[in-house]
């Protein structure tokens, strides 16, 4: 049965690379809805990136606990997406990512 991947991220700014992304969230569900794991985690923001001020603006008004969260127990990007991809290797095969929006949150894990 195929594993889908429900993911969601949160960024720092609208672009991978002069922004960062700062959160990742996953859960792991069959097509019957059945759970096989979730996952979340922390990541510092790149060191040659700059946040985007309207980003941190809308964070700050709007979601401020969701950004203090983010910077709870960081890693490193580099280690944070091997952590992500190790345990993507967990999950049964075939495995097929789900979000919405979809490219936004693609566009920043591809990256």
């Amino acid at each position: 049965m195929t594993t889908y991947v429900v993911c969601d991220i949160e960024a720092d700014g609208p672009i991978p690379g002069p922004h960062s992304m700062i959160s990742i969230g996953a859960v792991a569900v069959d097509k019957n809805r059945t759970e096989y794991d979730e996952f979340e985690i922390n990541l510092y923001p790149l060191n040659s990136a700059k946040p985007h001020p309207a980003t941190i603006k809308w964070f700050k008004n709007e979601a401020p606990e969701a950004l203090e969260y983010t910077k709870q127990n960081r890693f490193s990007p580099h280690k944070a997406m091997n952590i992500f991809g190790d345990w993507l290797l967990t999950l049964p095969s075939p495995r097929i990512m789900a979000a919405h929006p979809a490219p936004l949150d693609f566009m920043w894990l591809n990256w």
